[in-house]
This record gives C-alpha cells, sequence and structure tokens, in this order.
C-alpha cells in the first residue's frame, strides 16, 4: 500500500474509535440525567410526603 492510503485507513480507524468513545459518554450524560431526575423527584416526593403527616 502507498503512505498516503496507509494514513488514510489510520484515521478511519481513529474516526471510528472517537465515535465510539463519543456514543459512550453520550449514554453516559443520559443516565446521569436521568438519575438526577430521580434524585430530584425522590426529594421533591419526601419533603411532600413529610409535610402531610
Amino acid at each position: 500500500m502507498k503512505p498516503e492510503q496507509l494514513e488514510i485507513e489510520r484515521l478511519r480507524r481513529e474516526v471510528t474509535k472517537l465515535k465510539a468513545e463519543r456514543d459512550i459518554l453520550a449514554i453516559k450524560l443520559t443516565v446521569q440525567a436521568a438519575s438526577g431526575i430521580m434524585n430530584a423527584w425522590a426529594f421533591l416526593h419526601c419533603g411532600i410526603t413529610a409535610r402531610r403527616r
């Protein structure tokens, strides 16, 4: 293979790796956001329940 072709293949592998990392981070952020929403709901629900008693 020519050096240019080798470089293109290396860059394609790097792009594939970076896209996978991006997708993993997006999933992680989604899970953290959902966790934060659930924590906020639990806090509000417990606060409301405690006031009713």
